[in-house]
């Protein structure tokens, strides 16, 4: 085995000297900027998650205001106007005018019913519908049976949401639209309810406000009532039922937490809303959620294995610059 020149020996002696003065600082000082980088980098991407759900959250309390305040509304317009259907049919055409103005400047409900209770008709945007005919022909629930709606109609006394749910709302056309129901008792000064409200939510008019958080993953997104029963949901992965993520949710006004999921981890994002007590909920992905943070790790590798392999090369230069007349 031949054995290096004293020379050579004494130059890969200083270079490797030289390396690790070049290296210690390096690592030191880069593993700091990469913690750093990288920590706030992934508190940045979850905050900006968070801030769109929570405008997401925003954009839907204004518009179940607008719902309540329609009540409001016709609370006062019709104060005086207590009369059935078949007492005073050509005065339901006033109702029905009042009714349509509100289905016109407002697209986020589909449809808009007035009902006054121990009626047999109840008032459309459209025109005067019978109970029958309401639940036969004009909008029908599969899972709520003629008998329980009319009960409804006629009993609720606390304003109720009905989760989304496939309805027809044309019968004749005989298609099927998720939809989420909104209902209302009508009061006159505190007195008994008197009126039903109901109104029909297309569950896209909802949803289609959390588009933002999920464009740019393939995640799913929920809106939770105050009992976490789904009022609405967007989703792109229907292998996550509620029972396996709804524990994780917790009433903070934020929360942001990794969870394990069928040998996988997702990123939940929640926001809770003061006005209504609704959750909305995120769930993706952690890998793609935090891809970007994945890039910045490679690009920050990648540089740093550079800077080294240029730290090489000049401390190499250098030495044989140096020392190259010692070792001839």
């Amino acid at each position: 085995m031949r054995l290096l020149p004293s020379s050579h020996k004494f130059f890969y002696k200083h270079l490797a000297s030289y390396m690790i003065l070049l290296l210690l600082p390096l690592l030191v000082l880069g593993g700091v900027i990469y913690l750093n980088f990288i920590r706030s980098f992934q508190e940045e991407i979850l905050a900006a998650n968070l801030n769109k759900l929570d405008r997401a959250r925003s954009i839907v309390d204004a518009e179940l205001q607008q719902l309540q305040n329609i009540g409001s509304q016709i609370t006062l317009r019709q104060i005086d106007n207590h009369y059935r259907f078949l007492d005073k049919p050509l005065g339901a055409l006033d109702i029905i005018k009042d009714l349509n103005n509100y289905a016109v400047t407002n697209s986020f409900f589909s449809e808009i019913f007035l009902y006054y209770r121990g009626d047999q008709y109840l008032y459309s945007s459209t025109s005067s519908i019978s109970l029958e005919m309401m639940n036969q022909r004009v909008s029908k629930y599969p899972s709520w049976s003629h008998e329980d709606f009319v009960e409804e109609l006629n009993s609720l006394s606390a304003p109720k949401v009905r989760p989304a749910e496939w309805i027809i709302p044309e019968i004749s056309k005989g298609e099927q639209v998720r939809t989420v129901t909104f209902m209302y008792p009508l009061t006159v000064s505190g007195l008994n309810p008197n009126r039903t409200l109901l109104l029909q939510v297309p569950e896209q008019s909802i949803t289609k406000l959390l588009l933002d958080v999920n464009n740019q993953h393939a995640g799913n997104s929920y809106i939770l009532d105050e009992h976490n029963q789904i009022i609405a949901s967007l989703l792109a992965d229907e292998n996550l039922p509620p029972e396996k993520w709804l524990d994780h949710v917790s009433d903070s006004r934020f929360l942001t937490s990794s969870i394990e999921l069928d040998n996988q981890t997702y990123l939940l994002s929640c926001v809770k809303s003061d006005q209504t007590d609704w959750k909305y909920v995120t769930l993706i992905p952690q890998a793609q959620a935090l891809q970007k943070v994945s890039t910045a790790k490679l690009a920050f590798l990648s540089t740093a294995s550079l800077l080294l392999l240029l730290g090489a090369v000049v401390v190499g230069i250098s030495l044989n610059i140096t020392t190259g007349p010692f070792m001839s």
